[in-house]
């Protein structure tokens, strides 16, 4: 069993893994069209990595998201659905990011959370407890 390994993604963004699920914390304050294929690629390995598919993307510093960084978003959400996973946002700012994600992904769960530690506990109760020993 992993417990919060952490490794740098692109443009400053961290991957931590807990248990089974993986999250990846977005490090910038804005997110326009030119991140949109390094957010594919950061996302789409920590989906690989995790070994149920599940990732939390964390969100508590980001501002602003254009639709290049939301269309990698629903990307990557395809793509943990087809592994049998799930994508879910933590401490997203706007609600309007989580409702495009469910609608792109035809999933009625709601894929937004308060904080990395609610959608962690949502997505599995190994990963929530390797979480609270890291706090």
């Amino acid at each position: 069993m992993v417990f919060g390994f952490l490794k740098k993604g692109g443009g400053g963004d961290t991957v931590t893994r807990y248990a089974d699920v993986v999250v990846v914390s977005l490090g910038k304050s804005a997110y326009y069209a030119d991140a949109r294929d390094e957010l594919i690629k950061t996302v789409g390995a920590a989906i690989e990595e995790s070994p149920t598919g599940r990732v939390v993307i964390e969100m508590s510093g980001v501002k602003q998201f254009t639709s290049g960084p939301l269309g990698a978003l629903v990307v990557s959400a395809r793509k943990a659905a087809e592994k049998g996973g799930r994508l879910v946002l933590a401490a997203a700012v706007s609600g309007f990011v989580g409702k495009v994600l469910s609608t792109a992904t035809e999933t009625s769960a709601n894929p937004t959370y308060p904080n990395v530690r609610a959608a962690l506990s949502a997505l599995s109760t190994e990963a929530a407890s390797a979480f609270d020993k890291q706090a």
